[in-house]
């Protein structure tokens, strides 16, 4: 299941320098020369509402996002539909994400920056 989030982030070169120090762990791309993608996630409870922020380090418009959550190995997804706000420009506040099955997850964040579509993946075991 992926649910679409009609989101425009804008950041000038400050906020990136700025933004792009927070502490996280970096988000996997595929995507050569994709801009940084930090993710600040607590380890999330189980079958419960958690939220996190992925912070996208770039000067660029960063659009048409999206946001997944899969289990691998089952070839499923989440139950429920999170929500997403920006503040500073270039921070994504992922809200009411629930994982309902321990396992490994995989968290996915696509986007358009600068008309390229990107793909960020960040995996975690519950």
């Amino acid at each position: 299941m992926i649910f679409r989030l009609s989101i425009c982030m804008l950041c000038s070169a400050a906020n990136v320098a700025l933004a792009c120090d927070e502490t996280g762990q970096v988000m996997t791309s595929k995507i050569p020369d994709a801009p940084l993608a930090v993710i600040s996630i607590e380890p999330p409870p189980l079958s419960q509402p958690f939220s996190f922020v992925i912070t996208v380090c770039t000067d660029k418009p960063v659009t048409d996002v999206t946001v997944d959550a899969t289990m691998p190995a089952h070839q499923h997804g989440m139950n429920y539909e999170p929500r997403a706000t920006t503040s500073a420009g270039n921070t994504l506040q992922i809200d009411d994400m629930v994982f309902h099955m321990p396992g490994l997850w995989e968290i996915e964040l696509n986007a358009v920056i600068d008309d390229i579509p990107v793909s960020y993946t960040h995996s975690l075991t519950l």
